[in-house]
């Protein structure tokens, strides 16, 4: 074996990377004009939100008086049926009793009939009996 001359290794650490780049709320970086990542202001379409956000809060105004009237009206309704309910109970109440007077005077009407007697019949020839009256 020959030798053809020295060779000296020595091992490092690998060098460090550098530190990543942390983007904040508010942050702003430095790029150049007309960039498609930067964030630009367009006050027109600000001005056009702040209108249609006051035009939605006025909506939801009137959508909760819409929602409030309905409400007063269906409660309404309800405290009319609950009256109504009252009032047909009654009538049925009083057309029941004016049903169970009405039978208690035909009943005892008809047991008045029954035991009175009807006329009499016409007499037979003599030596027959005659005809039963009604009764």
């Amino acid at each position: 074996r020959k030798q053809i001359g020295r060779v000296a290794v020595r091992t490092r650490t690998a060098a460090t990377s550098a530190p990543p780049t942390v983007v904040r709320f508010g942050d702003v970086g430095v790029a150049p004009a007309g960039c498609p990542m930067c964030p630009v202001v367009d006050d027109q379409a600000a001005a056009l939100q702040k209108a249609q956000m006051a035009a939605n809060e006025a909506r939801i105004a009137r959508l909760k008086a819409v929602v409030d009237a309905n409400r007063r009206d269906l409660q309404a309704g309800v405290d009319n049926m609950r009256v109504l309910k009252a009032v047909m109970r009654n009538g049925i109440w009083e057309m029941k009793e004016d049903l169970r007077k009405e039978e208690r005077d035909v009943s005892s009407r008809m047991v008045a009939m029954a035991a009175r007697t009807g006329p009499p019949g016409p007499r037979g020839k003599p030596g027959v009996d005659g005809a039963d009256g009604i009764g």
